[in-house]
């Protein structure tokens, strides 16, 4: 891969991990927003954490085309964590489809 192909595949990375960011940080603003003044659930963090796993590992194996191994290098984590993370999440593969 050339170089400049290489810089623009880079920013191009960095600009969608930016905008991710961003949209995050609205809803969450819009979230605190809404509780009107009233404290969050003290778990709050794993709440986040459980409401966007499930979607997360959905969309990365769509994008990998329900290849486990692929899905699991791109999250970052071993492909038996990754089938455990199916089980428990009830994650369907069948409902698996390419991007």
């Amino acid at each position: 891969m050339s170089q400049v192909a290489q810089l623009s595949r880079n920013f191009s990375t960095k600009e969608a991990e930016e905008d991710l960011q961003r949209v995050v940080d609205q809803l969450l603003v819009r979230y605190f927003q809404t509780l009107g003044g009233v404290s969050p659930a003290a778990n709050m963090y794993t709440s986040v954490i459980q409401t966007v796993e499930k979607p997360l590992l959905e969309s990365v194996l769509r994008y990998a085309q329900g290849n486990q191994v692929r899905a699991a290098s791109i999250l970052g984590i071993n492909r038996n964590t990754l089938r455990k993370k199916i089980n428990v999440l009830g994650i369907d593969l069948t409902n698996i489809s390419a991007l």
